[in-house]
């Protein structure tokens, strides 16, 4: 497992009465039944909050402004004015935070995911995947090593999944889950560029 001596981080606590009000993703067949929040302080009068959503056993997790918190497109702001180093201990520290639930978590096969949102530039530079989902790709497969941690990718939809290496059910969940996204083409569309829209979903 990664030493947590080797990243840089931020300090983060655990957050009492989260509630379930502004689901990032809800449909009929995929609802949120958890939430977890943590708090990130970066400077005195910049914090962020971590969510980590149960999808019935995929803990999605997503981050954003606190002082956006009321913001319905609070998970797409970026120009909070982050230096390189504070958005590295940032994803660090979300890293940190997955680390600390998978070390407490009783069951083995619980799956941590997170789809990386796109922007407009990935639309204009004709990318497959967004650029965001790319770093963040980068960051999981360095702090997460593959002697301990099992790992899937999916570019189209910009999604990461991650578990245990003693997640025996891996494999099996990860077909479920992708069986169920498939079930709603408007949904999952939210989550995709143009060209892999044009590539997997025009025409079917």
């Amino acid at each position: 497992m990664s030493s947590e001596s080797q990243y840089n981080s931020f300090r983060y606590t655990l957050l009492k009465n989260a509630n379930l009000s502004g689901i990032p993703y809800t449909v009929d067949y995929f609802e949120a039944t958890g939430i977890k929040q943590y708090k990130i302080s970066i400077r005195k009068k910049l914090v962020y909050i971590v969510e980590l959503y149960d999808y019935k056993g995929f803990i999605f997790l997503k981050f954003h402004p606190k002082i956006h918190e009321s913001n319905p497109d609070r998970y797409q702001i970026t120009a909070v004015g982050l230096s390189h180093s504070e958005k590295r201990k940032l994803l660090n520290t979300c890293c940190l935070i997955v680390l600390d639930e998978i070390d407490r978590e009783l069951k083995v096969d619980i799956i941590y995911a997170f789809f990386g949102q796109w922007y407009d530039k990935d639309n204009q530079q004709n990318r497959l995947s967004a650029k965001r989902f790319n770093l963040y790709e980068k960051q999981v497969t360095t702090f997460f090593s593959n002697e301990h941690f099992k790992h899937f990718k999916f570019d189209p939809i910009n999604l990461y999944c991650l578990s245990s290496i003693q997640n025996n059910k891996f494999e099996s969940l990860i077909s479920d889950l992708l069986e169920t996204l498939s079930e709603n083409h408007d949904f999952v569309a939210q989550f995709m560029t143009r060209r892999a829209i044009d590539e997997y979903l025009s025409g079917e």
